[in-house]
Formats: C-alpha cells, sequence, structure tokens
C-alpha cells in the first residue's frame, strides 16, 4: 500500500513516512507522553504554524498582485482593438474636419492619426475626442459611414476572438464588450450606422472608465 502511495503520490508518502517515523521515535524513546507533549511538541508546533500562515498569507499577496498584473496586461491588448476604431475615424479627412470644428486641439493628431494612444492614464483627453467625434457622426454623411462600415468589416472577427481574453479582465470589462461587439455588429450590416457607431464610442468611454475602477490609476 505505501509503495503504491509512493509511486502515484512521492510527497504524500514522504511526510507520511516522516510522521510515522517521528510518532514511532516520540512513543519509543519518550517516559512521559503527556509532559514531553505539552512542554516540546506543543510550542513547536505553534510555531510550525504561524510560520506556514505567514508564508501562505505571503504567496496569497503575491498570486494576487501576479493575476491583476496579468488582467492589466490583458486590458491593454483588448484596449489597443478599441484605439483601432478611434484611429481609423480620424484617418477620414471629412470626419476629422468635422471633429476639428468641435474639438480644435484634435490638430494635435493632424500629421499621425496614431498619436491618439488611448492610454488610461490619459482618460479625460481620451473622452474629449471620442465626445467630439460623437458630434461629428450625430451630422450624417454617407461617405464617412461607408468608411466606418468598410473598417467594422474587416475588424469585427478580432474583436470575436478576444472575448475569452476580456472575460479574464473583469465581469463588468466583459458585459461591456460584449455590447461593443453587438452594435458593431449591427453597424457591419449597416443598421442605423451613425446611431449605433454613437453607441459603440459611448461603450468605449465606459470600458475606459471601468478599467480606472478596476485598477485604479493607471498608466
Amino acid at each position: 500500500m505505501f509503495k503504491g502511495l509512493f509511486k502515484t503520490h512521492p510527497k504524500a508518502a514522504v511526510a507520511l513516512g516522516a510522521l510515522l517515523t517521528g510518532a514511532v521515535l516520540f512513543f519509543t524513546f519518550s517516559d512521559d507522553y503527556v509532559k514531553t507533549f505539552k512542554d516540546n511538541l506543543v510550542p513547536e508546533l505553534v510555531g510550525v504554524a504561524v510560520d506556514l500562515a505567514l508564508i501562505v498569507f505571503v504567496l496569497d499577496i503575491i498570486a494576487l498582485k501576479q493575476e491583476k498584473k496579468r488582467s492589466r496586461q490583458l486590458e491593454k491588448r483588448a484596449r489597443e482593438y478599441l484605439r483601432f476604431i478611434v484611429v481609423n475615424m480620424l484617418k477620414n479627412d471629412e470626419l476629422f474636419e468635422i471633429t476639428k470644428s468641435a474639438l480644435p486641439s484634435i490638430v494635435d493628431y493632424d500629421a499621425n492619426k496614431h498619436d491618439f494612444k488611448f492610454f488610461a492614464s490619459e482618460r479625460l483627453r481620451s473622452n474629449e475626442v471620442i465626445d467630439a467625434l460623437i458630434v461629428a457622426l450625430s451630422r450624417e454623411n454617407t461617405t464617412v459611414n461607408e468608411h466606418i462600415k468598410k473598417h467594422v468589416e474587416t475588424e469585427l472577427s478580432s474583436f470575436h476572438s478576444l472575448f475569452p481574453i476580456v472575460a479574464e479582465v473583469s465581469d463588468e470589462h466583459f458585459k461591456i464588450w460584449g455590447r461593443i461587439v453587438y452594435f458593431l455588429t449591427k453597424v457591419s450590416h449597416g443598421e442605423d450606422l451613425a446611431s449605433n457607431m454613437i453607441t459603440v464610442l459611448q461603450k468605449i468611454k465606459k470600458f475606459d472608465r471601468h478599467t480606472e475602477r478596476v485598477f485604479g490609476k493607471v498608466s
């Protein structure tokens, strides 16, 4: 039996063997079992228990930090795809000009639209840009709508593939992502395009806002 245990669970077998050896030595060489147990073993057991508790506590903290760091990295990966949506919209010259009338400082991205980084630490600036795009989209424009629809059709499958990634960030991020994909799908079908794209932009802001709630002030 012990041999079989050693093959299947070697660590458990070693621990059991050490325990049995200790018990044999204790009962063999101790004249007063109770006194020996109270004076020698109890303090040792308490010390071991405290050490184990501290080790478990520290390991739990390390594990939580590592899990949070991993979740943040996954959030950044998903965030980059949301950034692509905004950058692609800015690349449309006509939409960019309309947006500039709502937010003159958007000229910062005139030379290179990829300068819009959508960092979590720059949420106020991101909100300004997204809000200006919402204003611009409220002015129905067929050319702009076709540009957006074409981009969404190309990227939609990538957004679907990111569901397992976002699920590991937080439940709320996952729910928001689901709504973003839902409205992007409607955009790809050409359904009430401007209105649905405005909803997508609003959900992107919500995603960004929730990141701060989950991870605090981040870069």
